[in-house]
């Protein structure tokens, strides 16, 4: 396993980033379609704050991707088929 991208494929730190901010977002949306049938109350409250809390903190992951991406750019393509 290697630390920079390159033809070899993505690096450790691109895949784990890469899967740690789909399991938020997935986690994000699965709250979000739970609180949203909801009715009215502290249930619902509680659940939306988590929801606001989870994705506040995701904004981290999001945006360190964002950087990663343009620090490492883009692997160059695999070779195929003409």
């Amino acid at each position: 396993m290697t630390d920079r991208n390159g033809p070899q494929g993505y690096a450790v730190v691109s895949r784990l980033n890469h899967w740690i901010v789909g399991g938020t977002v997935l986690a994000l949306f699965g709250i979000g379609l739970i609180f949203h049938d909801m009715p009215r109350g502290p249930n619902r409250a509680a659940l939306q704050a988590l929801h606001v809390s989870i994705g506040t903190l995701a904004a981290l992951p999001i945006l360190f991707r964002v950087f990663w991406r343009v620090r490492e750019g883009f692997p160059p393509p695999l070779p195929g088929p003409r």
